[in-house]
């Protein structure tokens, strides 16, 4: 499971720039809003809008929120760069008990932003991103030999 940790930390940390959701919408000619309901043809002259949810767009719209995200998708790439250039003993620790919380924190950004509208392919990704490094850093728990004390 261990050699999965760093493609599924990689996956993640793509997911950020990725699409997670989209959102239809229609306007007219002057760009007015147009109702359309579920499953009906849009009327004629009404233009598409289709608007992609991504976790890095948080960047700019809410710094803050946007940065806690890039560290959430990012620091599990980071953190096993770190481990595998032989980080100290606490250095490891310390990335080994962070980790479930970049894991919670990316798993609820990818919840909520792929919740915004129609859930996008890299939603579904990210999140088994997150299913298969959870599940590492578990048999890493589980493992004396790979669990820092």
């Amino acid at each position: 499971m261990r050699s999965l940790s760093l493609p599924a930390a990689l996956v993640l940390a793509v997911c950020f720039v990725l699409p997670l959701s989209t959102c239809t919408r229609y306007v007219d000619e002057q760009g007015e809003a147009v109702e359309v309901e579920d499953g009906e043809t849009p009327p004629e002259g009404a233009i598409e809008i289709v608007d992609h949810q991504i976790a890095a767009e948080q960047l700019w719209t809410n710094p803050l929120g946007g940065a806690l995200m890039l560290i959430f998708f990012v620091g599990p790439l980071a953190s096993a760069f770190v481990l595998r250039g032989g980080a100290s003993a606490r250095a490891k620790r310390v990335l080994f008990w962070l980790q479930p919380l970049l894991l919670l924190g990316a798993g609820h950004a990818i919840w909520v932003v792929g919740g915004f509208g129609e859930t996008a392919p890299a939603a579904w990704v990210g999140a088994a991103a997150v299913a298969v490094l959870a599940v590492a850093w578990i048999a890493a728990l589980l493992d004396d030999r790979a669990a820092p004390a």
